[in-house]
């Protein structure tokens, strides 16, 4: 039997259900895969993380960490426009993430999008105001990078 495209919602729904009633993740089996997620990432293996980050958000939608971590691999990925979907629901769940902050702001910059960008960057620095977090100091290194280059432009394109 095939599944119609207004049945795809619902199939998948209830294939999240039967998976949260057969595997069931505690918090150390989820640290130890997102642990094998980040080794396999900086290994260059990203569609294995990939595969293994998805999965845990299937299981565990909530989880900051592995939504930040499968945005870095979408990012990396050049899936620019999922890694942006998915910081964007990190920031809006958790307004405070620095590190969802800071790469929404890159991702925004790498799209022309420099207002947006810069928003994101901000808030970022604003969460840290005593320097401490490194998220935030590259945050606050990008801020002063786009400074930079637009007084840079300034000056060299004024009458």
């Amino acid at each position: 039997m095939s599944v119609s495209k207004t049945n795809v919602p619902e199939t998948q729904r209830a294939t999240t259900l039967a998976l949260h009633r057969w595997v069931s993740l505690d918090d150390t089996s989820l640290r130890q895969i997102l642990a094998l997620a980040t080794r396999l990432a900086q290994q260059g293996r990203r569609q294995e993380a990939l595969t293994l980050l998805e999965g845990v958000h299937t299981l565990a939608p909530e989880h900051v960490y592995a939504r930040v971590a499968l945005g870095c691999i979408y990012m990396r990925a050049q899936r620019y426009a999922e890694a942006i979907e998915m910081f964007r629901a990190v920031v809006a769940d958790h307004p405070e993430d620095i590190v969802a902050h800071t790469y929404l702001g890159e991702l925004y910059l790498m799209e022309g999008e420099a207002e947006r960008a810069l928003q994101h960057l901000r808030k970022a620095v604003e969460l840290d105001p005593d320097g401490q977090d490194p998220y935030a100091n590259r945050a606050r290194a990008i801020v002063q990078l786009v400074k930079n280059t637009v007084t840079q432009f300034q000056s060299t394109h004024r009458g």
